[in-house]
């Protein structure tokens, strides 16, 4: 009885939730904003009304920091709402928020600068004690004990083969490897095996197109499920792949956005926009609920990122209401 009332709980707080995302109108008004100030305007009464309040004279990274700062929040917050394998799923979406920091961690240390203050905060995660790290080799030992010490350890062993994205793909293979045990659990199968498999779609094109334009065969790194195919690392050109993308009819247009994180995930949540709403109709107050609200909050947080950057930097607005699939 409790655990059905707790589920209950959590399902009408998400609902809650939900009924404040930003409709699409809103974000056409600030597409069209003239400066920040206009878009901190439009987002007042919103959770990101503080950021824009007190980031209108600080840098994109800084108001981007913030916006994944209240993501993470939210992310923990839901966590506690739940038991059991919703509870997992939302541990999933952390998981994900530490292999971010631990690859921006590795790359100041490979830099030899101090980029800390772009780490997000986890719970539980002691990024001040891994931030100390004086070396790759420190890092790893601190994490000895954790699943992230193998893929860190192989990964920057092949660094001078593959270079510094070696240790991404390792880490990316992990971070597939857990999703899978939570799917294998899972009641609903079929949603969450949806999304890994669209998620995975995406890192694949990533790879093979870097597998492509480098000339490293990097197919021991492909994660399944995936509509992608492994023969793919094969191909010669962009265009051949473009051309196996069509026969498959998945719908993607630049790979080059795809390098860059806030474009991936943009690219990659206008993808899942087309299922999620069956995830919430086949599963209203569990799984496919929580898993639409957290893609949905997600995808905002990225329209708000992209449309801050092109406001900011004064470019192109056609082009940003191509991106965000915004009319003229």
């Amino acid at each position: 009885m409790f655990d059905f009332l707790r589920q209950e709980y959590a399902a009408a707080r998400l609902r809650a939730m939900k009924g404040r995302l930003i409709e699409k109108a809103k974000f056409s008004k600030m597409a069209n904003a003239k400066s920040v100030s206009e878009i901190a305007n439009l987002l007042e009464g919103t959770d990101y009304e503080a950021i824009f309040y007190h980031g209108l004279e600080k840098d994109i990274l800084w108001i981007e920091n913030g916006l994944d700062k209240i993501f993470v929040g939210l992310l923990e917050k839901i966590k506690r709402f739940y038991y059991g394998k919703e509870r997992k799923v939302v541990g999933i979406f952390l998981k994900e928020w530490e292999i971010k920091n631990l690859k921006l961690l590795i790359k100041s240390i490979l830099a030899g600068e101090n980029w800390g203050g772009f780490l997000v905060p986890i719970e539980g995660f002691d990024l001040e004690g891994l931030s100390k790290s004086k070396d790759i080799e420190d890092l790893t030992n601190k994490l000895k004990d954790t699943d992230y010490y193998e893929p860190i350890y192989s990964g920057y062993r092949k660094i001078d083969q593959f270079g510094t994205s070696i240790i991404d793909f390792y880490l990316e293979l992990l971070c597939v490897k857990i999703f899978l045990g939570v799917v294998k659990e899972a009641k609903e199968k079929e949603i969450l095996r949806s999304y890994l498999k669209t998620r995975n779609d995406f890192v694949n094109l990533r790879n093979i197109s870097r597998s492509i334009i480098f000339k490293k065969d990097l197919s021991e790194f492909f994660l399944e499920p995936s509509n992608v195919h492994k023969e793919w690392f094969k191909l010669g050109s962009i265009e051949a792949l473009f051309e196996k993308l069509r026969s498959i009819k998945f719908d993607v247009k630049d790979l080059t956005n795809l390098e860059d994180d806030t474009f991936f995930e943009i690219t990659l949540g206008e993808n899942l926009e087309r299922t999620i709403s069956e995830f919430l109709k086949m599963s209203p107050f569990d799984t496919g609920l929580l898993l639409y609200f957290l893609i949905t909050k997600r995808n905002e947080i990225n329209k708000i990122k992209i449309i801050t950057k092109f406001v900011k930097e004064d470019l192109d607005r056609g082009d940003l209401k191509i991106l965000l699939g915004l009319k003229e």
